[in-house]
């Protein structure tokens, strides 16, 4: 029961994380900080791609 608990509160952070990170992914693009800082931008992508994989079996009502 209690990892059950713990395995749905991380597949919660990571499905609502997913969201907005695109978001800030295209403001980085769009400000140019991509050239200052683009270990960043691949960081943030790597970061989408993992919550994605993670939270796309989470469902807020199970």
């Amino acid at each position: 029961m209690l990892v059950e608990t713990i395995v749905s509160v991380f597949q919660g952070i990571a499905f609502w994380a997913s969201i907005p990170l695109p978001f800030v992914i295209v403001g980085i693009l769009a400000t140019d900080i991509v050239t200052a800082q683009p270990l960043l931008t691949g960081a943030l992508t790597v970061l989408n791609i993992v919550c994605a994989v993670l939270g796309h079996t989470y469902s807020p009502t199970a």
